[in-house]
């Protein structure tokens, strides 16, 4: 969720992003071969990619729409300037109708077995 969840919430137009660049990294890793010293050795196996067929996120991050840098200092003192920032962003959406609830979808279509063909 550390890349995927804000280049999904920034796709679906939910609110800002406030914090800073994500990591850049959705490539699943499977099959954990054992090796003899107890270690594993995986390889990539899923990751992925969008509409246009290029990849989420992968080696660039998921940029914020308002950066926000973790102060060592606030952070030590008991305070979280992300979610500070965050928390006045929403109010101030709130307080002006800046973002609105996007539309509910349509349920999806179900697929019907056709009928079994009656024996003569």
């Amino acid at each position: 969720g550390g890349d995927y969840f804000p280049w999904a919430f920034r796709q679906l137009k939910l609110g800002p992003l406030i914090g800073t660049r994500t990591w850049g990294g959705l490539v699943a890793a499977c099959v954990p071969y054992p090796l003899v010293d107890g270690g594993y050795l995986t390889s990539p196996c899923g990751a992925v990619y969008d509409a246009r067929s290029h990849w989420v996120a992968e080696n660039e991050g998921v940029p914020p729409d308002v950066e926000v840098l973790q102060d060592a200092k606030a952070v030590a003192a008991g305070r979280d300037p992300q979610l500070e920032k965050a928390v006045a962003e929403a109010l101030r959406l709130v307080a002006t109708g800046g973002e609105k609830t996007p539309a509910e979808p349509a349920l999806p279509v179900k697929a019907r077995r056709p009928e079994a063909r009656k024996a003569n």
